[in-house]
């Protein structure tokens, strides 16, 4: 955890690099909250972790021509743990709209 929240920044320019993909369907997934209470919050700032977060779901939602974003509102960071079914909404929908475009 410590490594990833290190590497925000570096993260936040590798979305900025990428900046078209066409109309390949992307759906970014954000948690309701960054960080659940833990020593963790002790050596960043939650409140800039949460800027720099909402700044890169932001940009996310320009990389494509079909780009949406799924709230998962029970979640900390750790979707794929607190709300894994927003996982497979978001992946069932992914294969849905190739499925269409394939047809």
């Amino acid at each position: 955890m410590f490594r990833e929240m290190w590497s925000l920044n570096t993260s936040s320019r590798q979305v900025q690099k990428a900046n078209d993909f066409g109309i390949i369907p992307i759906i970014s997934i954000k948690a309701g909250t960054f960080l659940k209470p833990s020593l963790g919050r002790l050596y960043f700032s939650i409140q800039s972790a949460d800027k720099l977060r909402n700044q890169m779901h932001s940009n996310l939602l320009f990389l494509s021509t079909d780009c949406q974003q799924l709230l998962a509102e029970k979640s900390s960071h750790f979707v794929w743990i607190d709300q894994r079914e927003i996982i497979m909404q978001a992946v069932t929908q992914i294969l849905q709209k190739i499925k269409n475009i394939n047809h």
